[in-house]
Formats: C-alpha cells, structure tokens, sequence
C-alpha cells in the first residue's frame, strides 16, 4: 500500500477544503492502483494554493525498503553461518571430551553398568548442557536488550522496544537442548560398541 501525504496550514486544509483541526492529509492507495496517475490528481488538487509542497517518496521509500531488506538478508545469513559454525563446535567439543574418557567409561562397564545407564548417564550430561547454555543465551539477551535501551537514551536516539516473541525463546532453547542431547549421543554410541577390553587397556 503505498501513501501519499500533502501539508498544508490548517487555514487553508479550512479554506480550500472545509476541513478543521487536521494534523496530516493523507492518501493511501492500493498495492496495484496506478501510483503516478494518484500523484498527479493530488498535484492537480493542491495546484495554486500558496505556500503548499507535494511530494512524492514512493520511489525513495520503495528504494529504502529493498535496501533494508538486502541487510536483513546478509545479517540473517551470518546469523545462519555462525549457527552451523557453533553447531559444529559444540559437537567436535563434546565428541573430544567424552572419547578423552573412554577409559573412565571401560572400567564402569566393566564394573556392571549397563549400555542403557550409560546412555542414561550421557544424555543427562547433554541435556545439563542445553539446559545451562539456554540460561546463559536468555541472560546475555536480557542484559544486551537492556543495554541497547540504555546507550540508545543516553545518545538522545529514537528508541523503540521490540520484544522478542517468548515463543521463539522456548523454540531457541528447545534446538539447545536438542543439540546438546544429540552432540553427546554419538560419542556415546561409538564407545558402546566398542571393545570394553580396549577401553580399559586405553593409555
């Protein structure tokens, strides 16, 4: 929907157009009206009142939202990137410091415990570490939510309060947790089934 907006004093909004106590004149078109043919009826409305400007910023609003949108686009790719580098990590992490292990492992097994409360063991560890890197995103959101309100009051700017949906929230904690529960299982899996015998005489 594109706008068209004309100011004028409100003696002659009262003058020319009987119209009292105004603030903005505006007109608001359909996305497939014929923008120029609009713009040129208001250009001929308003055409010979004194001190009165029309003009036109579809074009220059058009340009400001493709340019917008261009950067929502590039920070939401670096968004996705460093989400798959994270990813990444936080799997070679876990998958490095349970397989460090395996001799701690080997000697429980041989100690009894089953391949069920093995697991059991590790996707607890998985699910304490979604569960605390889920705290500390939610924290480091509050504190740089807070933190943005504060310099953009001090710097005198606009500030407007956008709140992240709470949906997305749990959504972004739940992936944390997935991902923690799944980084644990395949190192887990692996020693499984191997040998108990090598995971004992491990150096």
């Amino acid at each position: 929907m594109i706008a068209f907006y004309v100011i004028m004093t409100q003696e002659q909004m009262q003058q020319n157009f009987g119209v009292e106590g105004y603030r903005v004149a505006g007109l608001e078109t359909e996305e497939d009206a014929d923008t120029q043919a609009v713009s040129n009826a208001v250009k001929q409305a308003v055409d010979g009142l004194e001190h009165v400007l029309f003009q036109d910023y579809t074009g220059s609003i058009m340009r400001q939202n493709e340019y917008l949108t261009q950067k929502a686009f590039f920070y939401y790719g670096i968004a996705v990137l460093l989400f798959i580098v994270s990813l990444f990590h936080i799997i070679n992490t876990m998958n490095h410091i349970i397989l460090s292990r395996k001799h701690e492992y080997g000697i429980l097994r041989a100690m009894g415990i089953t391949d069920y409360n093995l697991m059991r063991m590790m996707l607890r560890q998985g699910l304490a570490y979604g569960i605390l890197s889920s705290l500390v995103m939610i924290v480091l959101y509050v504190l740089s939510q807070e933190a943005a309100v504060y310099l953009m009051r001090i710097s005198k700017l606009l500030c407007v309060s956008l709140q992240i949906s709470p949906w997305i929230i749990v959504l972004t904690a739940a992936v944390d947790i997935l991902v923690g529960l799944c980084a644990v299982m395949i190192p887990a899996y692996a020693i499984i089934r191997e040998e108990m015998v090598l995971q004992i005489n491990l150096s």
